[in-house]
């Protein structure tokens, strides 16, 4: 930063190098947020209060919607007023993570679901994308850290590899279990189904 700060160079060179230290700088920064996150998930005591869901969703639904250039794109569907025990912070970020990814691996042309709804046995946050899809062979494993699915892509997608790893570890805290249905080329479906012991 001091260095960018300094009176302009006439050095494209010094400029290009500049640029790439900052990006790798903030890449590190995500990386070492993550790891804390995942520690602290891994160590603390869990907290549970009653979390309004439907208006964190819409917190959610706002905050991405103005990041994109399609605010169209998000469309929030929300079929139950029902609210969780648990902790609101980890949710945030669980729910989050599963929109994030679902808006950066797939065309920006194509719409992204996110659901709030009540089954018989569970209370259920889908996430739907009509992205690039997953092929049943690594489903397993993209919860693992670092793990990221080798696809070839025209653009480099940016990440830490540890999202679906905090998801995972949010939702076993939250007595959740996440379900994937995933086509290549078709899409995918993230789905954080919760007991209705946890309703609250």
């Amino acid at each position: 930063e001091t260095l960018q700060e300094m009176p302009d160079s006439d050095s494209k060179l010094l400029n290009h190098s500049l640029q790439q230290m900052q990006e790798q700088t903030e890449r590190m920064q995500y990386l070492v947020d993550d790891l804390l996150l995942l520690s602290n998930l891994e160590t603390q005591p869990r907290k549970s209060e009653c979390v309004n869901i439907p208006a964190l969703l819409e917190k959610i639904f706002n905050e991405n919607s103005s990041l994109t250039t399609n605010p169209e794109r998000i469309d929030l569907q929300l079929t139950s007023n029902a609210n969780l025990f648990g902790d609101e912070q980890e949710l945030r970020s669980a729910f989050t993570n599963l929109l994030s990814n679902a808006i950066k691996y797939s065309p920006p042309d194509t719409p992204v679901v996110i659901s709030w709804h009540q089954s018989d046995k569970n209370l259920i946050f889908t996430v739907t994308d009509q992205g690039e899809g997953i092929d049943a062979e690594e489903i397993p494993r993209i919860t693992e850290r670092f793990y990221r699915v080798e696809v070839k892509r025209t653009q480099k997608i940016s990440g830490t590899g540890l999202g679906l790893a905090i998801v995972k570890h949010v939702l076993l805290r939250h007595d959740a279990q996440l379900i994937v249905t995933s086509q290549v080329q078709k899409g995918s479906k993230f789905s954080c189904h919760f007991p209705l012991s946890r309703k609250c």
